[in-house]
């Protein structure tokens, strides 16, 4: 048969397998449990080990699980059949076109790879904050979070992969990170290849900082270095940096933003289709369950406004959190919904990470128990218990599997 020419793009070589994806959910939350095991109990070994474990775990699950979603299929198809199909405006895949077709399954490969890189950022701050045993919980917290719904379970895998790259900027903007700067450069500049939301994505990104004090000498001290001669003059490597890095910033800008002005205005002008992702119920007990840890932390520790405001990270939480309710009241009432719902899971990632860093911020590591129920449950009921309602070959649902070996499927 033809490549379809609309979405749900996948016809067939799908099928279900609830016993298989449910087994293999549950063996990630038992690798959580064990990670918390490793970290209580200081084996260092054992936690590395239980870590990596539970990352292919988190790459084998999305990978299978992806299959069957419409972005997913097309781009596998393009990458095989037409890879001048790919968006000319991200670069990045066409560079990474022969790399992919070694994959096992291609583009749903990728979306495991950037599920499981999901999952390292949480497990890399808990080793970071010496957390280990709250690793895995917040690597599950992460992963299957239903605010990040488009992204990890729909196959929206560009962006997925642009807006990960962009979480060491949200760490410097947060004032996580110190330093680093040629790594933060780096994965910055790969990210303006990857999706043309960059400009969106890096304001999104930085926007923490604008909430700081001597916000102009801090990023200037970041791009530009304070180094200077002895004489008390600017060192001549240093304006050669300078200049370098105003380069790349202006030809990354004219690589990405004509598109990314052409695609808002088609879709603030003729583009009608939107998701409900961000405004469905396990979203808003999400959000409920984190303003309940919030609520209880802050009675707790006796934090009063003045406190709180004075806080960065609070006022981060304040800044995503108000974004996503932004997002919410956008989609709700469909003004701008085709631009904002596409935004929702980056704000969404940006606030999980600033909540993380916040209840370690005041030492409330149970903090994060609410939330983790909530979106454990929702994923329970709402996505491993309502197999009756996938639609396999018919429709592009997560959790339709490849009915095939690698080396057997059609592309």
């Amino acid at each position: 048969m033809p490549f379809p020419a609309a979405a749900p793009y996948r016809l067939d070589q799908v099928t279900a397998a609830p016993g298989l994806m449910t087994g293999l959910w549950l063996v990630q939350v038992l690798l959580a449990l064990a990670l918390s095991w490793a970290g209580a109990t200081a084996r260092r070994r054992w936690w590395w080990g239980l870590a990596a474990g539970l990352l292919l775990a988190v790459a084998l699950f999305f990978t299978l699980a992806s299959w069957g979603t419409s972005d997913v299929t097309k781009l596998s198809h393009y990458i095989s059949a037409s890879p001048d199909r790919l968006p000319r405006s991200e670069p990045l895949w066409q560079l990474l076109v022969p790399l992919v077709r070694l994959l096992p399954y291609r583009m749903a490969a990728v979306a495991g790879l950037v599920a499981a890189g999901y999952g390292a950022v949480a497990l890399l701050l808990a080793h970071r904050w010496r957390w280990e045993a709250w690793g895995g919980w917040w690597a599950l917290l992460v992963v299957c979070s239903p605010l990040l719904r488009s992204f990890l379970q729909n196959g929206i895998t560009r962006q997925a992969l642009a807006v990960l790259l962009l979480v060491p900027l949200l760490f410097w903007s947060l004032g996580l990170v110190q330093g680093q700067r040629r790594l933060i450069a780096a994965c910055t500049a790969v990210a303006a290849l990857a999706h043309t939301t960059f400009p969106i994505s890096l304001a999104t990104a930085l926007a923490p900082a604008l909430w700081g004090p001597k916000i102009g000498d801090a990023l200037a001290g970041w791009a530009w270095g304070r180094s200077r001669s002895p004489s008390g003059g600017t060192g001549g490597a240093q304006v050669l940096r300078r200049a370098g890095g105003g380069l790349v910033v202006v030809l990354l800008l004219a690589q990405v933003v004509p598109t990314a002005l052409t695609k808002l205005q088609l879709y603030s002008q003729r583009e009608t289709f939107f998701s409900s992702y961000p405004i469905l119920a396990d979203v808003l007990r999400l959000q409920l369950a984190l303003a309940f840890a919030l609520g209880l932390v802050i009675w707790r520790r006796g934090l009063d406004p003045a406190a709180l405001l004075r806080c960065g990270l609070s006022r981060s939480l304040l800044l995503y959190g108000g974004l996503l309710m932004l997002i919410q009241v956008s989609v709700r009432t469909g003004w701008l919904a085709p631009i904002t719902f596409r935004l929702a899971d980056m704000v969404g990632l940006f606030l999980l990470l600033t909540f993380l860093a916040w209840i370690h911020h005041y030492r409330a590591g149970w903090a994060v128990l609410p939330p983790l129920v909530v979106t454990l449950q929702g994923w329970l009921v709402h996505r491993l218990l309502g197999w009756p309602l996938l639609q396999c070959g018919l429709d592009d649902d997560f959790l339709c599997i490849p009915d095939r070996l690698p080396w057997l499927i059609h592309y």
